[in-house]
């Protein structure tokens, strides 16, 4: 399901979702993306292997997935390509938590 909402929000960016610089920096992408991992969205995240060993940002920013995929109302002038429940299908497949995906 991840490769599918990647997919599906580069069809709609005609430009690579999450474009890393290898293994770290991927991950970092992800969680800029999507925010980091919390008790909340991802509750098992630290019992994965080595996660103790490295300090993901936790800044209070808005995650970037907001600004790349903007759902404006009708009265908006704007173009934008998602609604909000396109919005909420590429939330849904690119959850952090992999049991929290749509199957």
């Amino acid at each position: 399901m991840w490769s599918i909402g990647c997919i599906f929000g580069e069809l709609i960016l005609k430009d690579a979702l999450l474009q890393g610089q290898g293994e770290l920096d991927q991950i970092d992408q992800i969680f800029r993306f999507l925010g980091p991992p919390t008790e909340a969205n991802w509750p098992d995240f630290k019992k994965l292997p080595n996660t103790g060993l490295f300090r993901w940002s936790s800044n209070k920013r808005r995650p970037s997935i907001y600004e790349r995929f903007p759902v404006m109302g009708f009265a908006s002038t704007k173009q934008t390509y998602l609604d909000g429940n396109g919005l909420d299908l590429l939330l849904k497949l690119l959850a952090l938590d992999p049991r929290k995906r749509v199957t």
